[in-house]
């Protein structure tokens, strides 16, 4: 008896059941909104001043949701570290104006599992493996 044609079936059903688990919430929807608002306290949080974030991507799967933003001034206007513990470091480009969050829903609510503020690095690289998200949602665009 031969099973080696049931392992690639096996594989190619799963990897279709994992890209249609793949969506992005509508930006406007209630979920995108609560996730985005999360994002938001935690930057002004870290950051000590007012800042806003203007989303590039916000991916989600399942209870897992992805969020890839450009932080700007609550006018509009470029980001600067000016006031905050990192001027110094991003004065010497070791602070970028980029924000990723990774969010978990739990129990109906979502939450800031971790996040990273400036980096100038894929720091959200190894979250799918530490924290069990789906790889897929970790794209920047």
């Amino acid at each position: 008896m031969r099973y080696e044609p049931v392992i690639p079936i096996v594989a190619v059903a799963s990897l279709v059941a994992t890209q249609a688990a793949f969506a992005d919430p509508a930006s406007d929807s209630a979920e995108a909104q609560a996730i985005q608002r999360l994002a938001s306290a935690d930057i002004q949080k870290q950051l000590g001043k007012p800042a806003e974030l203007r989303v590039q991507a916000l991916h989600s799967s399942g209870e897992w949701a992805f969020v890839f933003a450009t932080m700007i001034k609550p006018d509009g206007q470029d980001f600067d570290y000016d006031g905050t513990e990192w001027a110094a470091a991003a004065e010497h480009g070791g602070k970028s104006t980029r924000y990723a969050g990774l969010f978990h829903n739990v129990g109906g609510t979502w939450q800031l599992t971790a996040s990273a503020v400036g980096p100038t690095d894929t720091a959200w690289t190894p979250w799918s493996s530490q924290y069990g998200a789906p790889s897929e949602i970790f794209q920047t665009n």
